[in-house]
């Protein structure tokens, strides 16, 4: 998420979990757990194989959100 600050996944987890009014723990998805999302979605190989690839990008800093030309990470 991108917002005037940074926010982790904690910080979001945090958010979400204070609105149900319960704890909702931030976790990793896996490949396999994001291919079969993909797939339950009725989405091709290809499209699930775009949005991992996305995710990557995210996670080793390929692709980075920018806000008035400040790098957030």
């Amino acid at each position: 998420m991108e917002a005037p600050e940074p926010y982790s996944p904690n910080d979001i987890a945090k958010i979400v979990g204070d609105i149900l009014g319960k704890s909702v723990p931030a976790t990793a998805i896996s490949e396999d757990d994001v291919r079969a999302f993909c797939t339950k979605c009725g989405w091709s190989k290809l499209t699930a194989d775009n949005s991992i690839e996305i995710f990557k990008g995210f996670d080793d800093d390929t692709i980075r959100w920018t806000t008035g030309g400040k790098f957030y990470k």
